[in-house]
């Protein structure tokens, strides 16, 4: 195993039953490490695609920052992290093909009873959420004109906030954002 720039380890699984069998040795380890995953400057590693299916089955996600493409730092997965839909289709699938283990189905389970599994359904939906419009007003079309998805990572970073004040300061940061006409300044950290 090799040692990324910070000093994290470096899985290289190249198949998906390789990413398996490292998982299954090392599922309950407690830090995160970056996993190699397909770019053109190491096309032997596996496409992330089959990796992010395979943690799922092991209670395993990736890291929401990605410094690096052609790595990404997975952990086990943080309980208070909610699910996107991708990552909801990936358990139905691999349930139905017999490949969840008992890590990955705790990890659904405890997200059921905490309500992290429904947690980003709006954000998913695109809801925006009433708080976020008012303070909007009549801004609310440009900030509709935001791409897709950076749209989507302004609406999951509201709700997770972890007070009703941050969130707060969070809205302010984005409507400020959107009345300057600028990307979301929280993205570009």
């Amino acid at each position: 195993m090799s040692v990324g720039d910070d000093g994290r380890p470096l899985v290289r699984a190249p198949t998906r039953d390789a990413l398996r069998a490292w998982l299954a040795e090392h599922h309950e380890r407690p830090n995160a490490v970056w996993l190699a995953v397909w770019s053109r400057a190491d096309p032997m590693a596996l496409p992330w695609d089959e990796a992010e299916a395979e943690l799922v089955c092991w209670g395993w996600a990736a890291r929401p920052v990605q410094p690096d493409a052609g790595a990404r730092l997975v952990a086990r997965r943080d309980p208070a992290r909610g699910w996107r839909e991708r990552e909801k289709r990936l358990v139905a699938r691999e349930r139905r093909m017999g490949r969840m283990e008992p890590p990955g189905e705790i990890a659904v389970a405890q997200a059921r009873e905490t309500g992290t599994w429904s947690l980003l359904d709006p954000v998913e939906r695109g809801v925006v959420p009433p708080d976020l419009a008012d303070a909007l007003g009549d801004l609310r079309p440009r900030f509709d004109l935001w791409p897709r998805a950076v749209r989507h990572d302004v609406l999951e970073w509201l709700i997770v906030a972890p007070s009703p004040g941050t969130r707060a300061r969070r809205i302010a940061n984005v409507v400020d954002d959107v009345a300057a006409n600028r990307p979301p300044a929280h993205l570009l950290r």
